[in-house]
């Protein structure tokens, strides 16, 4: 739901990592991927605030490069 919404406020890819059966970890992964000129903080605020999320998702900012 939250990888739709990112895609609705500018992410142009999203994918979905979920943790395996044995894993400890419920934690699940979502890489996004946004124009270099876009405001992702602003995109990550909007999308979690159409879904309904009240409290705080922790996200990294990684920025890389596009090669053909």
């Amino acid at each position: 739901m939250f990888s739709e919404a990112l895609l609705c406020f500018g992410a142009t890819s999203t994918s979905v990592f979920e943790p395996d059966s044995y894993d400890s970890n419920n934690e699940i992964s979502i890489v996004s991927i946004f124009d270099v000129s876009h405001h992702v903080h602003q995109s990550n605020a909007l999308a979690a605030d159409s879904i309904g999320l009240k409290e705080t998702h922790v996200y990294t900012v990684t920025m890389g490069y596009h090669s053909n």
